[in-house]
């Protein structure tokens, strides 16, 4: 039996830092876009807030049908409300992956930090210090994570 390894054509990531302030960092033919948005204003009901998220990764997959892979960071801590509004979060993410034939990547925020900063530990601060200092131009540390998200997985995936 002839066996041949092949390796999974990625074209593109789509990598998404989930929280209120959502923050998301794709390729677009030669620019690599970072931006964040406000998953929904005070008072907003948590479904609003859902929705928000999906509105808006579906018109980034529409508008960038190259994206293969979408990278995010899953759901970790030790409160349970914030926990499991992540979670929600996850199973959108994983709805969109399967409704545009996308493969999900999670990936834990130990992981990204250790690989960008060089600590496992490292705060928002210095994963935003080091992304800029790497020439990436963010506004927030939400985009500073997705662009460390992007790379971290770029990286894993080889590509």
């Amino acid at each position: 039996m002839l066996l041949i390894k092949l390796k999974y054509m990625v074209n593109e990531i789509l990598a998404i830092d989930p929280a209120t302030l959502t923050g998301v960092c794709y390729r677009s033919g030669e620019e690599l876009i970072a931006k964040s948005w406000l998953l929904g204003e005070k008072g907003a009901s948590k479904q609003q807030r859902l929705y928000k998220l999906f509105r808006e990764v579906k018109e980034i997959l529409i508008a960038n049908e190259e994206i293969t892979h979408i990278a995010y960071e899953r759901p970790a801590g030790a409160h349970f409300v914030g926990v499991q509004f992540h979670a929600n979060i996850e199973g959108i993410i994983l709805f969109l992956c399967h409704l545009y034939n996308k493969i999900p990547y999670p990936v834990s925020a130990k992981s990204i930090k250790k690989v960008i900063t060089g600590s496992g530990n490292a705060t928002k601060e210095d994963m935003l210090n080091k992304i800029r200092e790497m020439g990436y131009s963010v506004s927030d540390h939400n985009e500073a994570d997705a662009v460390g998200i992007y790379l971290f997985t770029k990286s894993k995936l080889e590509i």
